[in-house]
Protein backbone atom coordinates (compact mmCIF):
# COMPACT_ATOMS: atom_id res chain seq x y z
CA UNK A 1 0.00 0.00 0.00
CA UNK A 2 3.26 2.52 0.71
CA UNK A 3 4.64 1.97 -2.34
CA UNK A 4 0.63 2.52 -4.31
CA UNK A 5 0.30 5.17 -2.15
CA UNK A 6 3.96 6.89 -3.46
CA UNK A 7 3.13 6.04 -7.14
CA UNK A 8 -0.26 7.65 -6.96
CA UNK A 9 1.31 10.74 -5.58
CA UNK A 10 4.38 10.83 -7.44
CA UNK A 11 1.96 10.60 -10.74
CA UNK A 12 -0.17 13.28 -9.19
CA UNK A 13 2.81 15.46 -9.16
CA UNK A 14 3.61 14.91 -12.34
CA UNK A 15 0.29 15.50 -13.64
CA UNK A 16 -0.20 18.98 -11.93
CA UNK A 17 3.59 19.92 -13.18
CA UNK A 18 3.11 18.99 -16.55
CA UNK A 19 -0.40 20.46 -16.74
CA UNK A 20 0.73 24.28 -15.03
CA UNK A 21 3.82 24.10 -17.29
CA UNK A 22 1.67 23.60 -20.71
CA UNK A 23 -1.17 26.08 -19.48
CA UNK A 24 1.78 28.87 -18.58
CA UNK A 25 3.94 28.21 -21.75
CA UNK A 26 1.03 28.65 -24.29
CA UNK A 27 0.32 32.12 -25.39
CA UNK A 28 -2.70 32.66 -24.21
CA UNK A 29 -4.32 29.77 -22.42
CA UNK A 30 -7.24 31.96 -21.15
CA UNK A 31 -9.07 31.52 -24.62
CA UNK A 32 -8.84 27.73 -24.19
CA UNK A 33 -11.80 28.40 -22.12
CA UNK A 34 -14.83 28.64 -24.06
CA UNK A 35 -16.15 31.87 -24.24
CA UNK A 36 -19.21 31.53 -22.90
CA UNK A 37 -17.39 30.25 -19.71
CA UNK A 38 -15.56 33.42 -19.07
CA UNK A 39 -18.28 35.50 -19.22
CA UNK A 40 -19.18 33.69 -16.10
CA UNK A 41 -16.14 33.86 -14.30
CA UNK A 42 -15.60 36.65 -11.32
CA UNK A 43 -13.14 39.30 -12.61
CA UNK A 44 -10.66 38.68 -9.90
CA UNK A 45 -10.54 35.18 -11.20
CA UNK A 46 -10.04 36.01 -15.14
CA UNK A 47 -7.53 38.67 -14.29
CA UNK A 48 -5.44 36.19 -12.57
CA UNK A 49 -5.65 33.41 -15.26
CA UNK A 50 -5.69 35.15 -18.39
CA UNK A 51 -2.96 36.58 -20.17
CA UNK A 52 -3.42 40.21 -20.66
CA UNK A 53 -5.29 41.05 -23.93
CA UNK A 54 -3.67 42.93 -26.72
CA UNK A 55 -3.76 46.72 -25.86
CA UNK A 56 -4.14 48.09 -29.70
CA UNK A 57 -4.15 46.48 -33.49
CA UNK A 58 -0.88 46.44 -34.77
CA UNK A 59 0.92 49.82 -36.12
CA UNK A 60 1.46 50.17 -40.04
CA UNK A 61 4.75 48.40 -41.63
CA UNK A 62 6.72 51.54 -41.88
CA UNK A 63 10.35 52.14 -41.33
CA UNK A 64 11.11 54.06 -38.20
CA UNK A 65 12.77 57.16 -40.10
CA UNK A 66 9.46 57.29 -42.54
CA UNK A 67 7.59 60.10 -42.10
CA UNK A 68 3.23 60.22 -41.54
CA UNK A 69 1.80 61.60 -45.14
CA UNK A 70 -0.47 64.15 -45.00
CA UNK A 71 -3.98 62.55 -45.41
CA UNK A 72 -6.33 65.03 -48.22
CA UNK A 73 -10.06 64.70 -49.22
CA UNK A 74 -9.44 64.09 -52.94
CA UNK A 75 -11.46 65.87 -55.07
CA UNK A 76 -15.09 65.03 -54.56
CA UNK A 77 -17.89 64.15 -56.29
CA UNK A 78 -20.45 66.67 -58.19
CA UNK A 79 -23.29 66.68 -55.42
CA UNK A 80 -22.49 68.37 -52.52
CA UNK A 81 -24.42 67.27 -49.15
CA UNK A 82 -26.05 69.46 -46.66
CA UNK A 83 -23.77 69.67 -43.56
CA UNK A 84 -25.27 68.16 -40.90
CA UNK A 85 -26.68 69.60 -38.27
CA UNK A 86 -24.84 69.72 -34.77
CA UNK A 87 -26.45 68.55 -31.72
CA UNK A 88 -25.84 70.97 -28.78
CA UNK A 89 -25.05 68.97 -25.70
CA UNK A 90 -24.90 69.37 -21.99
CA UNK A 91 -24.64 66.92 -19.46
CA UNK A 92 -24.44 66.77 -15.58
CA UNK A 93 -21.81 63.66 -15.38
CA UNK A 94 -22.28 63.76 -12.03
CA UNK A 95 -25.89 62.74 -12.20
CA UNK A 96 -26.82 59.97 -14.92
CA UNK A 97 -29.57 61.06 -16.57
CA UNK A 98 -33.10 58.96 -15.96
CA UNK A 99 -36.69 58.41 -17.03
CA UNK A 100 -38.85 58.75 -14.29
CA UNK A 101 -42.25 57.04 -14.13
CA UNK A 102 -44.20 60.09 -14.34
CA UNK A 103 -42.43 60.91 -17.54
CA UNK A 104 -42.74 57.62 -19.08
CA UNK A 105 -47.21 57.27 -18.17
CA UNK A 106 -47.03 61.17 -19.76
CA UNK A 107 -45.33 59.89 -22.67
CA UNK A 108 -47.07 56.59 -23.40
CA UNK A 109 -50.50 58.69 -22.83
CA UNK A 110 -49.60 60.75 -26.30
CA UNK A 111 -47.78 57.66 -28.41
CA UNK A 112 -50.42 55.97 -29.64
CA UNK A 113 -49.91 58.64 -33.00
CA UNK A 114 -46.28 57.85 -32.67
CA UNK A 115 -46.02 54.67 -32.52
CA UNK A 116 -48.59 54.05 -35.13
CA UNK A 117 -47.47 56.21 -38.18
CA UNK A 118 -49.34 57.39 -41.08
CA UNK A 119 -47.62 56.74 -45.02
CA UNK A 120 -47.57 59.84 -46.22
CA UNK A 121 -44.68 62.49 -46.59
CA UNK A 122 -44.54 64.75 -43.80
CA UNK A 123 -42.32 68.01 -43.16
CA UNK A 124 -39.39 67.51 -40.67
CA UNK A 125 -41.32 66.74 -37.21
CA UNK A 126 -41.02 68.71 -34.05
CA UNK A 127 -39.15 67.27 -30.86
CA UNK A 128 -41.22 67.18 -28.19
CA UNK A 129 -39.61 67.25 -24.79
CA UNK A 130 -40.03 63.70 -24.40
CA UNK A 131 -40.92 60.50 -27.29
CA UNK A 132 -41.78 56.85 -25.68
CA UNK A 133 -42.61 54.42 -28.48
CA UNK A 134 -44.78 51.58 -27.05
CA UNK A 135 -44.99 48.45 -28.19
CA UNK A 136 -41.05 47.88 -27.44
CA UNK A 137 -40.22 44.26 -25.69
CA UNK A 138 -36.73 43.92 -24.41
CA UNK A 139 -34.99 40.23 -25.24
CA UNK A 140 -32.33 38.65 -23.03
CA UNK A 141 -29.44 37.92 -25.99
CA UNK A 142 -28.29 34.32 -26.26
CA UNK A 143 -24.77 34.15 -26.27
CA UNK A 144 -22.87 36.60 -28.83
CA UNK A 145 -26.32 37.03 -30.02
CA UNK A 146 -26.75 41.09 -29.90
CA UNK A 147 -27.59 41.67 -33.24
CA UNK A 148 -30.19 38.88 -33.70
CA UNK A 149 -31.85 39.98 -30.78
CA UNK A 150 -31.76 43.43 -31.10
CA UNK A 151 -32.92 43.05 -34.78
CA UNK A 152 -35.54 40.80 -33.21
CA UNK A 153 -37.07 43.06 -30.77
CA UNK A 154 -37.44 45.42 -34.14
CA UNK A 155 -39.00 43.34 -36.06
CA UNK A 156 -41.49 42.32 -33.33
CA UNK A 157 -42.78 46.04 -32.99
CA UNK A 158 -43.69 45.76 -36.32
CA UNK A 159 -45.61 42.55 -34.93
CA UNK A 160 -43.39 39.75 -36.64
CA UNK A 161 -43.80 37.36 -33.81
CA UNK A 162 -40.08 36.19 -34.43
CA UNK A 163 -37.47 34.97 -31.51
CA UNK A 164 -34.47 35.54 -31.64
CA UNK A 165 -32.91 31.69 -32.41
CA UNK A 166 -34.78 32.04 -35.69
CA UNK A 167 -33.34 35.09 -36.72
CA UNK A 168 -30.06 34.09 -35.30
CA UNK A 169 -29.60 30.42 -36.96
CA UNK A 170 -29.85 32.15 -40.26
CA UNK A 171 -27.96 35.21 -39.88
CA UNK A 172 -25.24 33.19 -37.58
CA UNK A 173 -25.45 29.47 -38.38
CA UNK A 174 -22.08 28.67 -37.07
CA UNK A 175 -21.06 29.09 -33.10
CA UNK A 176 -17.93 30.40 -33.90
CA UNK A 177 -19.34 33.12 -35.61
CA UNK A 178 -18.16 36.32 -33.46
CA UNK A 179 -19.87 39.24 -35.96
CA UNK A 180 -22.89 39.81 -37.80
CA UNK A 181 -22.53 43.11 -40.44
CA UNK A 182 -25.57 45.76 -40.52
CA UNK A 183 -25.75 44.91 -44.39
CA UNK A 184 -26.38 41.09 -43.38
CA UNK A 185 -29.47 42.38 -40.61
CA UNK A 186 -30.77 44.29 -43.75
CA UNK A 187 -30.54 41.23 -45.94
CA UNK A 188 -32.60 39.24 -43.57
CA UNK A 189 -35.24 41.50 -43.44
CA UNK A 190 -35.54 42.51 -47.34
CA UNK A 191 -35.29 38.97 -47.91
CA UNK A 192 -37.07 36.84 -45.45
CA UNK A 193 -39.63 39.14 -44.09
CA UNK A 194 -42.78 41.78 -45.70
CA UNK A 195 -40.87 45.13 -44.11
CA UNK A 196 -37.89 46.89 -45.46
CA UNK A 197 -34.32 47.82 -43.52
CA UNK A 198 -31.53 50.45 -44.58
CA UNK A 199 -28.24 50.76 -42.82
CA UNK A 200 -27.08 54.48 -42.91
CA UNK A 201 -23.78 55.83 -41.53
CA UNK A 202 -22.71 59.61 -40.48
CA UNK A 203 -25.66 60.30 -38.30
CA UNK A 204 -25.90 62.53 -35.43
CA UNK A 205 -28.39 62.66 -32.67
CA UNK A 206 -31.35 65.14 -34.13
CA UNK A 207 -31.47 62.90 -36.58
CA UNK A 208 -32.32 60.05 -34.07
CA UNK A 209 -34.43 62.06 -32.37
CA UNK A 210 -36.16 62.72 -35.85
CA UNK A 211 -36.78 59.37 -36.41
CA UNK A 212 -38.07 58.10 -33.08
CA UNK A 213 -40.68 60.93 -33.11
CA UNK A 214 -41.78 59.61 -36.14
CA UNK A 215 -42.22 56.13 -35.02
CA UNK A 216 -39.19 54.26 -36.07
CA UNK A 217 -37.24 52.77 -33.31
CA UNK A 218 -33.36 52.76 -34.42
CA UNK A 219 -30.62 50.30 -34.15
CA UNK A 220 -27.24 51.53 -33.33
CA UNK A 221 -23.60 50.23 -33.46
CA UNK A 222 -21.53 50.93 -30.94
CA UNK A 223 -18.77 50.75 -28.33
CA UNK A 224 -19.03 48.93 -25.22
CA UNK A 225 -16.88 47.74 -22.42
CA UNK A 226 -18.40 45.36 -20.42
CA UNK A 227 -15.51 45.05 -18.28
CA UNK A 228 -11.79 45.68 -18.41
CA UNK A 229 -10.65 42.16 -18.10
CA UNK A 230 -12.80 41.40 -20.96
CA UNK A 231 -11.54 44.43 -23.14
CA UNK A 232 -13.58 46.38 -25.42
CA UNK A 233 -16.01 45.43 -27.87
CA UNK A 234 -18.85 46.28 -30.40
CA UNK A 235 -22.54 46.09 -29.50
CA UNK A 236 -25.64 46.73 -31.04
CA UNK A 237 -28.43 48.77 -28.95
CA UNK A 238 -31.75 49.29 -29.93
CA UNK A 239 -33.51 53.44 -29.42
CA UNK A 240 -37.02 53.86 -29.04
CA UNK A 241 -37.55 57.20 -26.86
CA UNK A 242 -35.88 60.03 -25.42
CA UNK A 243 -36.10 62.93 -22.82
CA UNK A 244 -34.64 66.07 -23.28
CA UNK A 245 -34.96 67.43 -19.67
CA UNK A 246 -32.62 64.26 -18.80
CA UNK A 247 -30.36 64.24 -22.29
CA UNK A 248 -30.94 60.97 -22.79
CA UNK A 249 -32.44 58.20 -25.02
CA UNK A 250 -34.55 55.05 -23.48
CA UNK A 251 -32.60 51.77 -25.33
CA UNK A 252 -33.55 48.50 -24.85
CA UNK A 253 -30.22 46.74 -23.74
CA UNK A 254 -30.25 42.90 -24.74
CA UNK A 255 -26.63 42.75 -22.79
CA UNK A 256 -27.78 44.77 -19.68
CA UNK A 257 -31.20 45.03 -19.51
CA UNK A 258 -33.20 45.84 -17.35
CA UNK A 259 -35.53 42.98 -18.42
CA UNK A 260 -38.82 44.41 -17.77
CA UNK A 261 -39.23 46.54 -20.48
CA UNK A 262 -38.99 49.82 -19.01
CA UNK A 263 -35.76 50.37 -20.54
CA UNK A 264 -32.02 51.79 -19.74
CA UNK A 265 -31.16 55.33 -19.49
CA UNK A 266 -27.85 56.18 -21.71
CA UNK A 267 -27.52 60.16 -21.96
CA UNK A 268 -26.82 61.81 -25.39
CA UNK A 269 -23.46 62.39 -24.90
CA UNK A 270 -22.66 58.09 -23.87
CA UNK A 271 -24.68 57.58 -27.07
CA UNK A 272 -22.66 60.24 -29.03
CA UNK A 273 -18.86 58.98 -27.95
CA UNK A 274 -19.35 55.45 -28.44
CA UNK A 275 -21.51 55.38 -31.44
CA UNK A 276 -18.69 57.35 -33.15
CA UNK A 277 -16.47 53.94 -32.86
CA UNK A 278 -18.94 52.59 -35.43
CA UNK A 279 -18.82 55.68 -37.83
CA UNK A 280 -22.45 56.93 -36.40
CA UNK A 281 -23.68 53.85 -37.93
CA UNK A 282 -27.56 52.93 -37.37
CA UNK A 283 -30.05 50.64 -38.91
CA UNK A 284 -33.66 51.54 -39.40
CA UNK A 285 -36.93 48.63 -39.85
CA UNK A 286 -39.56 49.64 -41.84
CA UNK A 287 -43.12 49.11 -43.60
CA UNK A 288 -42.59 49.22 -47.29
CA UNK A 289 -45.39 51.99 -47.39
CA UNK A 290 -43.28 54.31 -45.00
CA UNK A 291 -40.31 54.04 -47.73
CA UNK A 292 -41.24 57.84 -48.72
CA UNK A 293 -41.44 59.19 -45.61
CA UNK A 294 -38.20 57.77 -44.08
CA UNK A 295 -36.69 59.54 -46.92
CA UNK A 296 -37.87 62.73 -46.18
CA UNK A 297 -36.60 62.72 -43.08
CA UNK A 298 -33.33 61.25 -43.43
CA UNK A 299 -32.85 64.02 -46.03
CA UNK A 300 -31.19 65.29 -49.12
CA UNK A 301 -27.62 63.12 -46.87
CA UNK A 302 -29.35 60.05 -47.54
CA UNK A 303 -30.61 60.39 -50.90
CA UNK A 304 -27.80 57.99 -52.70
CA UNK A 305 -25.02 56.15 -51.32
CA UNK A 306 -22.86 58.91 -52.95
CA UNK A 307 -24.21 61.71 -50.79
CA UNK A 308 -24.31 59.60 -47.53
CA UNK A 309 -20.13 58.49 -47.72
CA UNK A 310 -19.53 62.17 -48.85
CA UNK A 311 -21.31 63.78 -46.13
CA UNK A 312 -19.62 61.55 -43.46
CA UNK A 313 -16.75 62.09 -44.85
CA UNK A 314 -16.73 65.50 -44.14
CA UNK A 315 -18.02 64.91 -41.11
CA UNK A 316 -15.50 62.49 -39.83
CA UNK A 317 -12.36 64.64 -41.56
CA UNK A 318 -13.90 68.28 -39.42
CA UNK A 319 -13.92 65.83 -36.51
CA UNK A 320 -9.84 64.94 -37.12
CA UNK A 321 -9.33 68.50 -37.73
CA UNK A 322 -10.77 69.49 -33.94
CA UNK A 323 -9.41 66.12 -32.31
CA UNK A 324 -5.89 65.32 -34.37
CA UNK A 325 -5.37 62.08 -31.58
CA UNK A 326 -9.02 61.27 -32.06
CA UNK A 327 -8.21 57.47 -33.73
CA UNK A 328 -12.05 56.52 -34.69
CA UNK A 329 -12.62 59.81 -36.41
CA UNK A 330 -9.05 58.81 -38.27
CA UNK A 331 -10.71 55.37 -38.78
CA UNK A 332 -13.97 56.66 -39.95
CA UNK A 333 -12.33 58.89 -42.66
CA UNK A 334 -10.98 55.72 -44.05
CA UNK A 335 -13.97 54.15 -43.88
CA UNK A 336 -15.59 56.60 -45.65
CA UNK A 337 -13.37 57.02 -48.74
CA UNK A 338 -13.12 53.78 -49.11
CA UNK A 339 -16.50 53.40 -49.62
CA UNK A 340 -16.28 56.68 -52.34
CA UNK A 341 -13.60 54.78 -53.95
CA UNK A 342 -15.48 51.84 -54.66
CA UNK A 343 -18.21 53.98 -56.10
CA UNK A 344 -16.15 56.38 -57.78
CA UNK A 345 -13.17 53.78 -58.96
CA UNK A 346 -10.86 56.58 -58.28
CA UNK A 347 -7.57 55.63 -56.88
CA UNK A 348 -7.00 58.73 -54.59
CA UNK A 349 -9.68 57.77 -52.10
CA UNK A 350 -8.05 54.52 -51.35
CA UNK A 351 -4.87 55.85 -51.07
CA UNK A 352 -5.87 58.53 -48.60
CA UNK A 353 -8.53 56.11 -46.56
CA UNK A 354 -5.04 53.96 -46.41
CA UNK A 355 -3.14 56.62 -44.47
CA UNK A 356 -5.89 57.96 -42.76
CA UNK A 357 -6.12 53.72 -41.06
CA UNK A 358 -2.40 54.35 -40.64
CA UNK A 359 -2.90 57.55 -38.67
CA UNK A 360 -5.42 55.77 -36.72
CA UNK A 361 -3.72 52.47 -35.85
CA UNK A 362 -0.64 54.83 -35.19
CA UNK A 363 -2.63 56.70 -32.36
CA UNK A 364 -3.84 53.50 -31.32
CA UNK A 365 -7.35 51.42 -31.42
CA UNK A 366 -8.73 48.54 -29.51
CA UNK A 367 -7.71 45.20 -31.18
CA UNK A 368 -10.72 43.81 -31.59
CA UNK A 369 -11.62 46.81 -33.80
CA UNK A 370 -11.69 44.47 -37.36
CA UNK A 371 -13.94 42.27 -36.01
CA UNK A 372 -16.46 44.42 -36.98
CA UNK A 373 -15.47 46.81 -39.50
CA UNK A 374 -13.73 45.64 -42.49
CA UNK A 375 -12.60 48.18 -45.24
CA UNK A 376 -9.02 48.81 -44.11
CA UNK A 377 -8.58 45.51 -45.77
CA UNK A 378 -10.32 46.75 -49.22
CA UNK A 379 -8.20 50.15 -49.19
CA UNK A 380 -4.76 48.19 -47.87
CA UNK A 381 -5.38 46.04 -51.05
CA UNK A 382 -5.96 48.71 -53.63
CA UNK A 383 -2.83 50.14 -53.25
CA UNK A 384 -0.66 47.08 -52.86
CA UNK A 385 -0.09 46.94 -49.34
CA UNK A 386 -0.89 42.44 -49.44
CA UNK A 387 1.76 41.87 -46.34
CA UNK A 388 -0.63 45.04 -44.17
CA UNK A 389 -3.67 42.65 -44.95
CA UNK A 390 -1.86 39.41 -43.58
CA UNK A 391 -0.53 41.33 -40.33
CA UNK A 392 -3.90 42.60 -39.74
CA UNK A 393 -5.80 39.46 -40.39
CA UNK A 394 -4.50 37.62 -37.66
CA UNK A 395 -6.74 39.71 -35.21
CA UNK A 396 -9.92 38.27 -36.38
CA UNK A 397 -9.57 34.79 -36.83
CA UNK A 398 -13.45 34.19 -35.89
CA UNK A 399 -15.20 36.27 -38.87
CA UNK A 400 -15.18 35.25 -42.11
CA UNK A 401 -15.18 38.58 -43.59
CA UNK A 402 -11.35 38.42 -42.38
CA UNK A 403 -10.96 35.39 -44.12
CA UNK A 404 -11.90 36.27 -47.03
CA UNK A 405 -10.02 39.27 -47.24
CA UNK A 406 -7.08 36.93 -45.87
CA UNK A 407 -8.06 34.87 -49.01
CA UNK A 408 -8.10 37.84 -51.60
CA UNK A 409 -4.26 39.16 -50.05
CA UNK A 410 -3.06 35.05 -50.47
CA UNK A 411 -4.18 35.14 -53.88
CA UNK A 412 -2.42 38.70 -54.88
CA UNK A 413 0.09 36.87 -53.46
CA UNK A 414 0.43 34.32 -56.00
CA UNK A 415 -0.67 31.25 -53.33
CA UNK A 416 -3.67 30.34 -54.89
CA UNK A 417 -3.53 27.24 -52.40
CA UNK A 418 -3.83 29.53 -49.23
CA UNK A 419 -6.57 31.60 -50.60
CA UNK A 420 -8.77 28.78 -51.39
CA UNK A 421 -8.32 27.86 -47.62
CA UNK A 422 -9.11 31.06 -46.52
CA UNK A 423 -12.58 30.91 -48.35
CA UNK A 424 -13.44 27.75 -46.89
CA UNK A 425 -12.59 28.71 -43.75
CA UNK A 426 -15.06 31.75 -44.56
CA UNK A 427 -17.72 29.57 -45.63
CA UNK A 428 -17.24 27.16 -42.62
CA UNK A 429 -17.80 30.40 -40.25
CA UNK A 430 -21.08 31.66 -42.40
CA UNK A 431 -22.04 29.19 -44.87
CA UNK A 432 -24.68 32.17 -46.31
CA UNK A 433 -21.69 34.17 -46.97
CA UNK A 434 -22.33 33.99 -50.73
CA UNK A 435 -19.20 36.36 -51.64
CA UNK A 436 -16.59 34.10 -50.13
CA UNK A 437 -18.84 31.33 -52.25
CA UNK A 438 -17.99 33.13 -55.59
CA UNK A 439 -14.79 33.86 -54.49
CA UNK A 440 -13.94 30.36 -53.74
CA UNK A 441 -15.88 29.40 -56.91
CA UNK A 442 -13.57 31.64 -59.12
CA UNK A 443 -10.29 29.85 -58.34
CA UNK A 444 -11.64 26.26 -58.39
CA UNK A 445 -13.58 25.90 -61.21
Amino acid sequence: WRRLALIIVAVTIAVVALGSLTWWMLPDPFSLIPLQIRLRLPEDVVAYISTPIPTALPAPLRAPDESQPEVVLPDLPTSTPTPHPTAQISVDETLPPTFTPAAIATAKATATATSTPTSSPTATPTIPPITVLEGMEVIAQQFNNCGPANLTMVLNYHQQGLNQSEVGNSLKPSYDDRNVSPDEMVAYVQNTTPLRAGYYSGGDIELLKRLLVSGFPVIIERGFLPSESLGWMGHYLTLFGYDESAQAFLTMDSYRGPWDDSGRSESYEAIRDLWEHFNDTFIVVYRPEDADRLANLLGDNYASPNNMWLSSAVKAQERTVEDPNNAYAWFNLGTNLTELGEITGEADFYENAALAYDRAREIGLPWRMLWYQFKPYRAYLEVGRIDEVLALTLSAQSVEETHLYRGHALLAAGDIGGAEGSYRRALQLNPNFTVADEALASITQ
